[in-house]
């Protein structure tokens, strides 16, 4: 490892998965916030998938290696992927659990607006109502 890595450690807690598990269920009334909110998710979702491949690649190799033979493959190297993979998701969801409370209270503002909004009444025998395209 180098010295840029070689302090840091990773660490995921279950209350700041909970944490991204409510954003990722949250639906927000405005689209420029439903925007921000899946935009958000999109990158924890490709830094997950990211460890997942990152974990299989040397998951792989590790087997390969400790069954007698040296595979093609290079096992430090692949750790050191694992390690920046893992590093990645752990601090977007550490950021998730930290930012919880701006986040709900940006969602609470939202629904807030969302609310205040002029309820839309269809006269009668207006026909279809038109129906807004979802976000």
């Amino acid at each position: 490892m180098d010295q840029s890595t070689k302090h840091r450690n990773a660490t995921v807690r279950l209350d700041d998965l909970r944490a991204l598990t409510e954003l990722g269920l949250l639906r927000l009334p405005s689209a420029a916030a439903e925007s921000r909110r899946t935009t958000h998710m999109r990158t924890v979702v490709a830094a997950a998938s990211a460890l997942n491949h990152a974990l299989a690649s040397q998951i792989r190799c590790m087997l390969v290696n400790c069954q007698g033979s040296h595979g093609a493959g290079d096992l430090a190297r692949e750790t050191e992927e694992l390690y920046a993979a893992l590093m990645q998701y752990a601090e977007l969801v550490h950021d998730v659990g930290r930012d919880r409370e701006r986040i709900l209270t940006g969602v609470a503002t939202e629904v807030m607006k969302g609310q205040d909004a002029p309820e839309v009444r269809i006269p009668r025998g207006s026909g279809k109502p038109a129906l807004r395209k979802a976000v």
